[in-house]
């Protein structure tokens, strides 16, 4: 009698749950990057549910896997890269983005920030941390690099000190982009060549960022709209 109680209490355990993977979608329009973010980002707790290039992730590839984290690839021209962060945000709304580029300054850092990205990190990066990466991002912290990090507290810091601006008169994405590329120094023509867009056009942004803000106010004004956002959407900063 003995043995079939002990038998009867083994058949009543239950596996344990299963946490779901973490979903993965990886981004780059260049296919030895894909593979390479695709193998970094096997993790068991973690999985790769597809590999897009930039337009078809951003066009249809986001909305039908709904992933946890996006990796994304923006060595490419930065108005491309930069549009396509602000469709995948609207195409998975709930899913981190991070956004990966070649080793540069802060300032392209910053606009793919103000555009949607909850990281930014270099392409150069130990493929063994990426796994830890992703659930950071998707914990809530923004995964930026220390350079970038104190970029953005010094110029909130400066920002704070100023009067905010106006209502009605926050600066649009083109805005912001066409000011942030010419404070890093090429002329107008130059800047809307980067873009993809037409010197009129650029004009245009900028005379009607001019029209918005004062001009002791313009260097700062698109890290203002940066800084607030990750405020925002991140509880917490991972600095690399």
């Amino acid at each position: 009698m003995g043995t079939g109680r002990a038998a009867g209490r083994t058949a009543q355990v239950r596996p344990r749950a299963t946490r779901p993977k973490l979903r993965v979608l990886v981004c780059s329009d260049d296919p030895f990057t894909r593979r390479a973010f695709s193998s970094g980002a096997g993790a068991p707790d973690m999985a790769v549910v597809a590999k897009a290039t930039l337009a078809d992730a951003a066009e249809r590839i986001a909305a039908k896997y709904k992933p946890d984290v996006i990796v994304l690839d923006v060595q490419v021209p930065a108005s491309r890269a930069l549009t396509t962060i602000q469709r995948l945000h609207e195409q998975a709304p709930a899913a981190r983005i991070m956004a990966c580029d070649a080793p540069t300054g802060t300032e392209f850092g910053l606009l793919c920030l103000i555009a949607g990205a909850s990281g930014y990190v270099s392409k150069e990066i130990d493929l063994a941390t990426l796994p830890r990466l992703v659930r950071s991002l998707f914990a809530g912290e923004a995964v930026i690099p220390r350079e970038l990090a104190t970029e953005l507290a010094e110029r909130f810091v400066s920002a704070s000190t100023r009067a905010p601006a106006p209502a009605g008169r926050k600066l649009s994405v083109p805005e912001s982009q066409v000011l942030e590329l010419l404070r890093s120094g090429p002329k107008l023509p130059e800047v809307a060549a980067e873009l993809g867009i037409g010197l009129a056009t650029a004009q245009r942004h900028l005379g009607s960022a001019r029209r918005k803000l004062s001009a002791h106010r313009l260097a700062n004004a698109a890290t203002r709209d940066g800084v607030r956002r990750i405020h925002q959407t991140s509880d917490r900063w991972e600095v690399q």
